[in-house]
């Protein structure tokens, strides 16, 4: 069974491909369109436009904020972006693109059509450990 999670991972790495018009996101010469806040108030919140992969008429915004060790809170315009928990693809695009993508020094050119392949098969997977005692008493939050 496909979770919800594993739809917004691969949505992720496509909607960056969109938004970069590129399957190689480990480019350095790559263009990935962000906007910063001017406000000194809200220095720390990126804004990232993305076109609707079902509407070529609607574009989302996509709100991070963050400092130089984690992700604060985000928002997205787009109909799953005001969640209580978890996040929508775009989003999760805007993180993995930042946070992982860019920072890549091998080339990667495989479409994200072919990270699905991988996540499929992920709940037969029988080589996972319960988390100890101590990953339980974690708290997360998107908020200060």
């Amino acid at each position: 069974m496909i979770t919800l999670g594993v739809y917004q991972l691969k949505r992720a790495r496509s909607y960056a491909e969109e938004h970069a018009d590129s399957i190689d996101l480990t480019d350095p010469n790559l263009e990935f369109p962000i906007q910063s806040c001017t406000d000194t108030n809200a220095h720390d919140i990126i804004r990232i436009r993305f076109q609707s992969a079902h509407k070529k008429s609607s574009q989302y915004y996509t709100y991070i904020q963050f400092d130089p060790n984690q992700i604060l809170a985000s928002y997205c315009t787009c109909r799953s972006g005001p969640r209580v928990v978890g996040c929508c693809s775009h989003v999760a695009a805007g993180i993995r693109f930042l946070g992982y993508e860019r920072h890549q020094l091998e080339t990667n050119q495989q479409p994200s059509s072919t990270n699905f392949v991988n996540l499929h098969y992920c709940d037969s997977i029988s080589d996972y450990e319960d988390s100890s005692d101590e990953d339980n008493d974690a708290r997360y939050s998107s908020t200060r």
